[in-house]
């Protein structure tokens, strides 16, 4: 599809300040992919084993990646929001989600030169009652900010522990920290702490980690020190299966 019809797809006149940023943000990457893709196509014409061609190949993939990580993260706060979204209960292994964000996550800390470790504090065998879907979404978004946020050569802490019954999961880094007059609005949807952040995210992600949370009865909170790092803790209750 052109680009230029896809720009039609946009009306101009957009006045909603959320709709227009958003449609910003979304056209953005799907245009970086559509562009890499017509280079790529260009130089396989005159060169089809270029070492362009992986490059164009790979900036494209991250490119559309973004993009659908935004509409995702869309799709989940309009779920979210309206509450009619049907949670599939079944008893959930932390041991088995703990690996499973490992093998998402470890080649991404090891390319940023950062730390990462997961653990199940006391019972090894610790189980808890949620969705399995919905469990590994608000992990991954708070492991995945805990990498993107971070110093060069820092690390990210991941645990859980049974507490008053109550799991307890909690994500540390050794990023740049939370400003303190922005640690009370960091929960609410578009929120960004930096100008900066924009580039890395929609600002959806916590929104929704607080959501999954307190779908399932429990909530999450942050504790961060300017310049040491931030330290995220959600939990919910150790229910038994029925």
């Amino acid at each position: 599809m052109p680009m230029q019809a896809l720009e039609a797809m946009v009306p101009p006149d957009i006045s909603d300040p959320f709709l227009s940023s958003f449609t910003h943000d979304l056209r953005s990457p799907l245009f970086a992919l559509l562009g890499y893709l017509q280079l790529m196509d260009r130089h396989l014409d005159k060169n089809p084993e270029s070492e362009k061609m992986t490059e164009y190949l790979r900036l494209a993939r991250e490119a559309g990646l973004r993009l659908d990580h935004m509409v995702t993260e869309m799709l989940d706060l309009a779920r979210f929001g309206q509450r009619s979204a049907p949670m599939r209960m079944e008893v959930v292994s932390v041991g088995d989600l703990f690996r499973k964000s490992w093998e998402t996550f470890h080649v991404i800390a090891l390319e940023k030169k950062i730390s990462l470790s997961l653990s199940v504090k006391g019972d090894k065998a610790l189980t808890v009652l949620a969705d399995p879907g919905l469990l590994e979404r608000a992990l991954d978004n708070l492991i995945g900010n805990a990498i993107k946020f971070n110093r060069p050569e820092g690390q990210v802490v991941v645990t859980a522990v049974r507490r008053g019954g109550q799991v307890i999961f909690q994500v540390q880094d050794t990023g740049l920290g939370i400003p303190r007059e922005d640690q009370s609005r960091i929960f609410e949807p578009f929120a960004q702490v930096r100008a900066s952040d924009r580039s890395m995210g929609f600002g959806l992600g916590l929104p929704i980690v607080k959501f999954i949370a307190k779908s399932h009865g429990g909530d999450v909170e942050l504790s961060s020190d300017l310049g040491r790092g931030s330290c995220f803790s959600f939990w919910i209750p150790q229910r038994q299966a029925a």
